[in-house]
């Protein structure tokens, strides 16, 4: 995959960079949430990766003409972009507080003769004031955030290649509550057209399911049932989870075994290819 970019060992200053990138597209996240029809599953507050800024963009609001606010993943830089996702104008966040990036927001919104007072104070049930991080200055470590970057870069490849062979799959959204970047697709339904069974691919940053970095394929059905048959028909050093949250994961630790990027993306590959046919077979 000639646009693969290689992966790098995952450290304690690769990690604070995403909680830093965590924070601000919970930010942005407020735009969708305060200005956008709510959606039964939240992606009225999703972002989109942006390939050509290395960005992650909130969805477009209409104000006097739509525009979208946006951060560079590289530069810890928030972006005002038109209607053709263009760039405009850009405020670094080095050395800014939350409040700073908020104000910007703000004063952004205002220009585009929205009510900027409309703006919520509360994301997913979070106050801002209680966001962790707060106070801290934003701080840039350019290579902690180069690597953060390809994870959105190499997840954005991965996932629309696989979400491409289902008719039905979502577009490639990042979801600022657990800053995973994810798509979902519907396989079935009952004879009330209710769905019943789905599938999400993703890749996520740690979290209380896996310590590091990981890609992921998640299963959901209306009953709560599944049971993997053929568990190890997995490929790619993926590991099963059937309690609780159902599913495969791939850890970076296990991409990172291989050192070069045709191998590395080969392993992904090789997890996905074997992970959605096995569970689909289990159905």
């Amino acid at each position: 995959m000639k646009n693969w970019k290689i992966y790098h060992a995952f450290d304690p200053d690769i990690y604070q960079a995403s909680k830093q990138q965590h924070l601000i597209a919970r930010l942005i996240g407020l735009s969708g949430q305060s200005y956008l029809p709510e959606e039964p599953d939240y992606g009225h507050v999703t972002l989109l990766y942006h390939q050509e800024l290395s960005a992650l963009t909130g969805k477009q609001i209409p104000g006097n003409s739509m525009f979208s606010i946006a951060f560079s993943l590289k530069e810890l830089k928030l972006l005002f972009l038109d209607q053709s996702f263009c760039q405009k104008e850009e405020y670094s966040l080095d050395g800014k507080l939350l409040n700073d990036a908020l104000v910007w927001i703000k004063s952004k919104i205002a220009e585009m003769g929205m009510n900027p007072q409309i703006l919520q104070d509360s994301f997913d049930n979070t106050p801002l004031e209680r966001f962790e991080g707060k106070e801290i200055p934003f701080a840039i470590n350019t290579s902690a955030l180069k690597q953060n970057a390809r994870y959105r870069h190499n997840a954005d490849l991965v996932l629309q290649k696989y979400a491409s062979h289902f008719e039905d799959a979502s577009e490639i959204r990042t979801w600022p509550h657990h800053f995973d970047t994810a798509t979902y697709i519907p396989l079935r339904v009952d004879e009330q057209g209710n769905e019943t069974h789905s599938i999400g691919l993703g890749f996520a940053i740690p979290d209380t399911t896996v310590n590091e970095p990981y890609f992921y394929i998640n299963v959901w059905t209306a009953d709560g049932l599944f049971e993997v048959k053929n568990p190890e028909k997995l490929k790619g050093h993926g590991e099963w989870v059937q309690q609780g949250w159902k599913g495969a994961y791939l850890r970076l630790s296990s991409i990172l075994e291989k050192e070069s990027p045709e191998k590395q993306w080969k392993r992904i590959n090789r997890f996905f290819e074997s992970g959605i046919i096995t569970i689909l077979n289990s159905f």
